[in-house]
């Protein structure tokens, strides 16, 4: 009868140890699995982001022209103020 009740006793702690080890197992395999998900969308963010780098620096160097025409207007546009102010200096010159 004593051999029973230890036998009963072992059987029922190691049915604790199972259940701990089977539910350790699948909470580490769910963090796997989510870790992996997340790193697999971190790479496909990266790769989106180097492509849209790239085409952000090909639409700065289609753009640069529009920058080079900003810059003659302001050259031009300094001119056109040196001119006005030589105006009157002229105009008394001609009468």
């Amino acid at each position: 009868m004593r051999a029973l009740a230890v036998q009963s006793v072992e059987s029922q702690s190691y049915t604790g140890w199972w259940t701990g080890l089977i539910i350790g197992f699948v909470v580490v395999w769910v963090v796997v699995i989510l870790v992996g998900t997340i790193l697999m969308y971190a790479s496909r963010i990266a790769d989106q982001a180097k492509e849209g780098i790239a085409r952000m620096d090909e639409a700065r160097a289609t753009t640069l022209p529009i920058w080079e025409l900003q810059d003659l207007n302001v050259a031009a546009t300094g001119i056109w103020k040196a001119v006005e102010s030589t105006r009157p200096v002229l105009e008394e010159k001609i009468r």
